[in-house]
């Protein structure tokens, strides 16, 4: 089995005149590929009554910061946790067992910033950090001096990445 392929010269000029065009709209996408000046998301899950993340999957937008509020207790317990690929994330875990047994995934964000992670909120909490950019650390875990056992953080670049 074969196939020829013939191209006149007309067909020919036709793709030289494209190929630049192509070339110039690939680069031109790639450059201008950047977080829109859209307002940030904010999910609130205010207490398994009003706003429920229990055992869910809480999902942020592609391209946009976001942050979640676990700010009643056991509001996002046992959940899975979606940071946006390429926009900052910010978890509050802000009462007690508000971010228990939850997954955080947050490798393919800019940043994620942690907060409230004390022993009883983030008991048994996986977080999968950011890397680091630029030797520039791109995860923040902020509580008290004890996070809570059974916290397992994931971090490409170990402690290089986590302030």
């Amino acid at each position: 089995f074969k196939v020829s392929l013939t191209l006149n010269h007309h067909y020919l000029l036709k793709a030289t005149m494209i190929i630049p065009i192509l070339l110039d709209i690939i680069i031109w996408s790639f450059l201008t590929e950047r977080k829109p000046t859209t307002e940030a998301q904010t999910i609130d899950c205010l207490s398994d009554i009003t706003n429920p993340c229990i055992h869910t999957n809480i999902t942020c937008d592609t391209n946009t910061d976001c942050s979640i509020n676990c700010i009643s207790h056991s509001s996002c317990s046992y959940s899975n946790i979606n940071c946006p690929i390429s926009g900052d994330c910010h978890v509050i875990c802000g009462a007690t067992s508000s971010c228990q047994d939850s997954v955080i995934f947050a490798s393919k964000s800019s940043k994620l910033n942690i907060t409230g992670c004390t022993r009883t909120q983030c008991r048994n909490l996986a977080i999968y950090c950011p890397p680091s950019t630029n030797n520039a650390k791109n995860c923040f875990i902020a509580g008290g001096d004890d996070l809570g056992p059974g916290l397992s953080i994931y971090a490409i670049h170990g402690w290089d990445d986590i302030e």
